[in-house]
């Protein structure tokens, strides 16, 4: 346990005039600090939940929308750049690096894993709901030049990799390239693709569980030690890494296209939205009358009628 204690000083009263005034000021103080508990203890486990908390919280809104893997021991050096920014985001010191930095690569692992499940399922259902040709997928990965697959890829696999509350809030406010980074988009095409054939055989064949594998996270040689995923599959996400740069460069105007899509579309549901509003309280007033009032009517304001 830690226990900080707090202790008081108080002066005993005096009676003389030029000290009454602090006299005063002492015997508030005393009364207050009678009042506080003498000490304040923090029990291990209490500590050690309040550290998980914030690791979460920063690899959830820090680190995860711009690093997705944790694959060389040097990236949890303390003396690397990713340790640094990890230290200044959570407000500790260097020395205390060694206790957060395993905890750091698990969550995140989690995190990533979350995504992963999340895409699964949003791609699988798609799929089930469509038919398994109802998406070419070399023209989902040829980006922003084809405009409606890049917006499915958005609406459909980006976004369960940001988590759907989270791009519900974003995209009808802020362009693509400013709510899904570029290492972050790229992870999103690289789950796609890892699991595109995946999710058909899921609706085509229904293999019995644990049988049915993804493109790079089958098992194979390098998988514990990138965390899942084999030594191609890293390749092939730095690869698409260096081709969503270059799309964004190439197809700038594509985001903001995207944009004002997602504006029209939220008009539209608010019109729709107040239609049925306004339907609804139609049918509940229908055959009602309303009470005559002189508050609202054009006539005089008078409270009584006059005679001539």
């Amino acid at each position: 346990k830690i226990r900080m204690t707090r202790t008081t000083k108080t002066t005993p009263k005096q009676r003389t005039t030029n000290t009454t005034a602090s006299n005063e000021s002492t015997d508030v103080a005393s009364s207050n600090d009678s009042s506080l508990p003498s000490s304040v203890c923090i029990t291990k486990k209490q500590q050690e939940a309040l550290l998980d908390a914030a690791v979460s919280q920063v690899v959830r809104d820090e680190i995860f929308p711009k690093k997705q893997f944790i694959v060389l021991e040097s990236e949890l050096d303390v003396s690397s750049k990713f340790a640094e920014k990890c230290l200044k985001a959570m407000g500790m010191e260097k020395s205390e690096w060694y206790t957060v930095s395993n905890l750091i690569r698990k969550k995140l692992t989690r995190r990533r894993n979350n995504a992963q499940s999340d895409v699964r399922k949003s791609l699988q259902k798609y799929l089930e709901e469509n038919g398994v040709d109802s998406i070419d997928l070399q023209q989902v990965l040829e980006g922003r030049k084809n405009q409606d697959t890049f917006h499915w890829f958005l609406d459909t696999i980006a976004s369960a990799v940001v988590g759907v509350t989270a791009a519900d809030q974003l995209k009808y406010v802020q362009r693509p390239n400013e709510w899904l980074s570029r290492s972050l988009e790229a992870f999103s095409y690289l789950c796609l693709e890892n699991f595109f054939e995946w999710a058909k055989r899921e609706v085509l064949e229904k293999p019995p569980r644990g049988t049915n594998q993804g493109l790079w996270t089958r098992d194979g040689r390098g998988k514990r030690k990138n965390q899942g995923w084999s030594q191609d599959g890293i390749r092939r996400y730095n690869a698409l890494c260096q081709l969503v740069r270059a799309d964004r460069a190439t197809y700038q105007s594509e985001d903001e296209a995207y944009l004002e899509k997602k504006k029209k579309e939220k008009q539209n549901l608010e019109l729709v939205k107040l239609q049925r509003r306004q339907e609804l309280i139609q049918q509940r007033e229908q055959g009602l009358e309303a009470a005559y009032d002189d508050f609202s009517s054009d006539g005089g304001s008078s409270d009584s009628d006059s005679d001539d």
